[in-house]
């Protein structure tokens, strides 16, 4: 540690830039290849490293299964597990899969049979066409959303985080129970994970939009570790689901409401470039305040509570009323729909 702080202080750009890259390929070697990169990351990292988060970066990654060594058997056997854990409960779980489905159709098809809105384009309405000419309304069109299942697009994220390594087997059933649900309904949805590394923010990407379902079981390989910047990730994962075409566009969160960062400064840190700790109140409100700005663009952000019940009033901070607590996994289906 003295030597490096010595080196830092005679030639603090050199070894500054030669930590960064041994930093950066420590986290391709630990998660793999960067799925966003170059100016779109620049971007990316631009847009939202800011505030509290500003000097973070991020890693935006689909090919964690790649990985060699101690790390792809830590996956290995999380995904062993974590099946093993599922098909321990698979009757219950087959049957929340199959219930969320049906709940999810009923309810998206109930919605259309009421959804002939009046527009300014699509299918003329006869009877009110007069308003056009006479009044100057150009909301004269009707269009039915019957079938339109397309208009909706999910996104799925899960907290990845060291704290959340005593449920990291439920955490990843639910998900799946989510994403395998949608998939059967014909909605595009997506699964990622993320949790922090040095100075990076990571996100697994376990499944995309256009998959098939048989990508579900990706989910399977999700392992906790790690610190988590909530507030980064969900905006990270929001701009990313904003860019989509979809009118109805839904953030599933699960969280234990911890977000927790905390950095460690000086000499022979592993902190490369000056990030600010995330921790406590500072934390909780910058998570807050994320969920609150994609609300305030159209997007419907929900939570799933996976922690322990004392950090229930945090979750509550979070995401408001908008939160699902599940304490008795039969009825998983019926409170997530």
């Amino acid at each position: 540690e003295k030597t490096y702080a010595k080196d830092q202080a005679e030639a603090p750009k050199e070894v500054q830039l030669s930590f960064d890259s041994q930093i950066k390929n420590k986290i391709i070697a630990s998660y793999g290849k960067a799925k966003i990169k170059g100016k779109a990351l620049e971007n990316l990292e631009k847009t939202l490293c800011t505030g509290i988060h500003e000097n973070e970066k991020l890693h935006i990654t689909d090919s964690f299964l790649e990985v060699e060594g101690y790390k792809k058997t830590v996956l290995e056997k999380a995904r062993d597990f974590n099946m093993e854990e599922y098909e321990y409960r698979s009757r219950i779980y087959r049957r929340n899969i199959v219930k969320l489905k049906d709940d999810l159709l009923r309810t998206i098809t109930a919605d259309m049979d009421y959804s002939d809105t009046k527009l300014d384009n699509g299918i003329l309405s006869a009877g009110t066409a007069w308003r056009k000419s006479i009044l100057g309304d150009d909301n004269v069109f009707h269009k039915n959303f019957k079938d339109q299942r397309g208009e909706i697009v999910v996104d799925i994220l899960l907290d990845a985080s060291g704290s959340q390594k005593s449920r990291q087997s439920m955490v990843a059933a639910q998900a799946f129970i989510i994403a395998q649900a949608l998939t059967m309904a014909k909605i595009p949805c997506r699964v990622s994970s993320f949790n922090n590394l040095f100075d990076y923010t990571i996100i697994k990407l376990y499944r995309d939009f256009n998959d098939p379902e048989s990508k579900n079981k990706k989910i399977f390989s999700y392992t906790a570790e790690g610190s988590n910047r909530d507030g980064l990730a969900i905006a990270t994962i929001g701009k990313l689901l904003q860019e989509r075409s979809e009118d109805h566009k839904i953030l599933i969160i699960l969280s234990d409401g911890k977000p927790n960062d905390e950095r460690v400064t000086g000499p022979g840190s592993l902190s490369t470039s000056g990030t600010r700790s995330y921790i406590g109140n500072t934390a909780i409100e910058d998570t807050a305040q994320k969920v609150r700005s994609l609300r305030t663009r159209g997007m419907a952000v929900l939570g799933v509570f996976t922690g322990q019940y004392e950090d229930l009033h945090v979750e509550q901070r979070i995401f408001g009323r908008d939160f699902a607590y599940i304490k008795n996994i039969e009825r998983f289906s019926d409170i997530v729909g």
